[in-house]
């Protein structure tokens, strides 16, 4: 079983290494695709120095959604793990804690509940952009245009049609809360 990791970043150069250097540990991984959705900071430049992943450069910036669409489209696993670029803290045993109940087929879709993720919504963290699913999944939803709403997409989904899913505490993980607040909405 083939799994992919997909990575979108939009000025993400200050941060971006911190979660590659995990990701890369993971020997479940089969392919790392980073989107890099339009930067104009110096994130292309440190994505293209790095090995082991494949780079996919949008010339402008089209918001979270159509960047993982991209991915999707250009990813090979039947399994999609999604990871913010931004994230603070992220070790190998959050990844692995989110990948183990879709290898095993406990459940359709994991997603993280972050240590700054604040109060879920219906058990849900409605923003986690790590989350895993399977490929067949995520072919059912077209996140083209949904901008920064993607995750509130593949969550009405989820839930709308029946889906299990499991919220897996990532205690130490936090997403950088100056990025968020400064994307392009």
């Amino acid at each position: 079983m083939e799994i992919s990791c997909i990575i979108c970043a939009y000025n993400e150069g200050e941060r971006i290494l911190e979660v590659l250097n995990v990701v890369k540990e993971i020997a479940l991984l089969d392919e790392i695709i980073v989107v890099n959705d339009g930067s104009t900071d110096n994130t292309k430049e440190i994505l293209s120095k790095i090995d082991r992943i494949k780079l996919i450069d949008l010339e402008k910036n089209m918001g979270k959604g159509d960047a993982m669409q991209t991915g999707i489209q250009n990813s090979n696993g039947e399994i999609i793990l999604f990871l913010d670029a931004d994230l603070k803290g992220l070790t190998k045993r959050h990844i692995e804690d989110l990948l183990e109940p879709i290898i095993r087929r406990e459940v359709d879709m994991t997603l993280s509940f972050r240590d700054n993720s604040g109060e879920p919504l219906f058990g849900i963290d409605i923003f986690s952009g790590e989350r895993v699913l399977r490929r067949e999944i995520l072919e059912k939803i077209d996140l083209r245009g949904t901008r920064y709403g993607a995750e509130a997409a593949i969550n009405k989904f989820i839930v709308e049609n029946g889906y299990g899913w499991k919220s897996i505490k990532c205690r130490g993980l936090k997403i950088s809360l100056r990025t968020w607040l400064s994307g392009p909405f």
